[in-house]
């Protein structure tokens, strides 16, 4: 073999006896040019040498090189033929232009109507189409006026080639339907399977059996295309379509790029597609990334990170946050763009990537066009090593801030006045971080869920009771939780106590945030801790300000859950 590295070497004697083995060498190991092909002739004996109920190889890596230690005779015959792995796509089409050239001694069934050109019985061949040897066209096929079969293409049986369509080095199985224009070049196309007009399928591409290549469809180079899947017309496919059902013509669809998460959208797709879309802004430009709280989101948004940064783009974090206050934020501060990612309404199984632009508005039509056409070319641009941008993150009483702003842009005439009481189920989601400290803005208020494993109510104004919201928490599903008059609430659990300045454990006996052994009265009565909150997680020094307040002399702001980890 021209080169062994791939398969295990041996050598032998005069008497062909073999003297070593040596299995997938490198360049430097290699001793012979002769390869294992696989083919055994043994004595029952070496099955014993594999213990049983044990899964164990007989080949070079294991048995065989035990018996050449043990001295047993080990004999190898050194044929003069033909061989060749097909377990490659290559292989496999330099196989049949082999056969096709006559370096094989095969006998290829039917007529040679000129040199190099076989026609099985039953083809109809129209005498204007154009037929270029070495060929081979299958019983029953049928190649109209206009067609051009080129060199080592081979067209099996029942196989129908329409008017202009041209075939260069193509594999073409059985009942397969070539359309009007068709241009198929180095491919393999499986049996059962319909290639309409105008569609393109370019070198090392595969296509399996049953599937449906649409009109003016593109495959790349390269891409594998499994079986039963549809290409619709028009779109241009870069990478192998395994899992999807269908290769999409158009990336965006009413809700941005949506798909299932790791079939239709995997991390590899979101490196690309941030790719694409950072390639669209200048260089150094500053784009927002936010999430809700699903792994897939927070996943696939590192992902999204590390394309812009390659791309010199600079990235603001937003982290988990409501697609509204994504949006919000990038039009509000001097960023070019966004990506929002979430899970799709009423399907978990599913994500939504968003693209803003610098209003916080999805991408126009010419710009999602844009970013379609890099994506389809794969033109994305690289930052050179000083030019790899930065990952910022959002600063401290960002929510606050959001509140503030919110509570300005909209009109609250009469809303203080109609004293609303407000229930909201916020199922664990980003609603949980901007919700209370709305709520308590406009002086509503209001009881609401909190995210696992918290449980509970928790008032957007601090202090307020909540007994007369347990009917229609309970009736949404929920366990209330129990306040005193001092304003310390029992979660439902009952392992510790929250209130208005600090949380008291019942597990270690001590307040959560001064470490005072000072129990709130069981839950019922008598004074919670008052010891101030500290700087960490979610109070403040007087000096510095709260995170959640913003500036103020002496924080009075409850305690609050830490925001999700990014």
């Amino acid at each position: 073999m021209p080169n062994p590295l791939e398969f295990g070497i041996i050598i032998v004697d005069e008497d062909g006896r073999i003297q070593r083995f040596l299995e997938k060498p490198t360049w430097g190991q290699v001793f012979s040019d002769t390869v294992n092909t696989g083919i055994y002739v043994m004595e029952p004996e070496v099955l014993a040498e594999v213990p049983a109920g044990r899964f164990r190889s007989t080949g070079q890596a294991d048995v065989f090189p035990q018996l050449l230690k043990a001295g047993a005779p080990l004999y190898g015959w050194i044929a003069d033929g033909y061989w060749e792995d097909v377990g490659s796509h290559e292989s496999y089409l330099k196989a049949q232009a082999d056969v096709l050239s006559g370096r094989v001694e095969a006998e290829i069934d039917g007529f040679e109507v000129s040199p190099g050109v076989w026609i099985r019985e039953g083809a109809e061949v129209d005498p204007e189409a154009l037929l270029s040897g070495p060929l081979c066209i299958g019983d029953y096929a049928k190649i109209e006026a206009g067609a051009q079969l080129r060199e080592f293409t081979v067209v099996g049986s029942n196989v129908v080639v329409k008017e202009g369509a041209f075939l260069h080095r193509a594999v073409v199985h059985n009942n397969v339907y070539v359309g009007q224009g068709t241009t198929l070049r180095g491919c393999v196309i499986g049996k059962n399977t319909d290639v309409m007009g105008a569609a393109r399928i370019e070198e090392g591409a595969v296509v399996g059996d049953e599937c449906v290549i649409e009109p003016e469809a593109y495959v790349s180079a390269g891409v594998k295309v499994y079986p039963f899947k549809t290409i619709e017309a028009g779109a241009v496919v870069n990478t192998s379509v395994i899992w999807e059902s269908r290769g999409q013509r158009t990336l965006f669809g009413p809700r941005g790029v949506s798909g299932l998460i790791n079939v239709e959208i995997t991390p590899e797709l979101c490196v690309r597609l941030a790719s694409a879309y950072a390639t669209t802004l200048k260089k150094g430009a500053v784009v927002t990334t936010s999430r809700d709280v699903s792994r897939a989101a927070r996943a696939f948004k590192r992902a999204v990170q590390g394309a812009l940064n390659a791309s010199a783009i600079d990235v603001v974090d937003l982290e988990a946050q409501p697609l509204p206050v994504a949006r919000f934020r990038t039009a509000r501060s001097e960023c070019s763009g966004g990506i929002a990612l979430r899970t799709t309404p009423g399907n978990p199984q599913s994500i939504d990537i968003i693209f803003l632009d610098e209003r916080g508005a999805e991408l126009s039509q010419a710009a999602a066009r844009k970013l379609e056409r890099v994506f389809s070319r794969q033109e994305y641009r690289r930052a050179f090593p000083g030019e790899i941008a930065e990952l910022e993150l959002p600063a401290a009483g960002g929510g606050v801030l959001r509140g503030r702003a919110a509570a300005q842009s909209v009109d609250m005439t009469g809303v203080r006045e109609a004293a609303l009481k407000v229930v909201v189920d916020c199922a664990g989601g980003t609603a949980s971080l901007v919700l209370p400290e709305l709520l308590g803005r406009i002086g509503r208020r209001g009881a609401h869920r909190q995210q696992p494993p918290r449980r509970g109510i928790a008032d957007a104004e601090p202090g307020a009771g909540a007994g007369r919201h347990a009917a229609p928490v309970r009736a949404r599903g929920l366990v209330p939780g129990r306040r005193s008059a001092s304003g310390s609430t029992r979660s439902a659990s009952g392992s510790s106590w929250w209130t208005t300045r600090g949380r008291w454990s019942a597990t270690t006996g001590r307040c959560w945030w001064c470490s005072t052994s000072s129990r709130p009265n069981g839950g019922r009565a008598g004074s919670p801790c008052r010891s101030p909150p500290p700087a960490s997680p979610s109070g403040c020094p007087a000096s510095t300000g709260c995170r959640w307040c913003g500036p103020r002399p002496r924080c009075t702001a409850s305690p609050r859950r830490p925001r999700p980890t990014t």
